[in-house]
């Protein structure tokens, strides 16, 4: 499985941390990326791992994600944040 995600223009200069995190319907996290910051503007992609210590995403399970930029200079309000995510608890995994 993976995700894609538009990036903005980062500088080499900039000091920003990018984090992708994964949850279950307890607000657990089972799984947390951090990535590294790319000079342009374009797409990512984040494949999600498959291994036995990661484990399979389970059908009919409500999972929730969270991409951010975090700017590293102590300023929170800079922080940004995608909050809400689409549910995967398709019941049909061909839709």
């Amino acid at each position: 499985m993976g995700l894609f995600f538009c990036l903005p223009s980062l500088e080499r200069s900039q000091a920003v941390t990018l984090k992708f995190t994964l949850k279950d319907r307890r607000d657990r996290v089972i799984y947390e990326k951090f990535l590294t910051p790319i000079a342009r503007s374009g797409i990512a992609s984040l494949k999600i791992p498959t291994s036995e210590t990661f484990g399979e995403l389970e059908m009919n399970h409500i999972y929730r994600w969270k991409f951010s930029i975090a700017y590293n200079n102590g300023d929170r309000h800079e922080e940004v944040e995608r909050l809400d995510s689409a549910s995967c608890d398709e019941t049909d995994p061909n839709r």
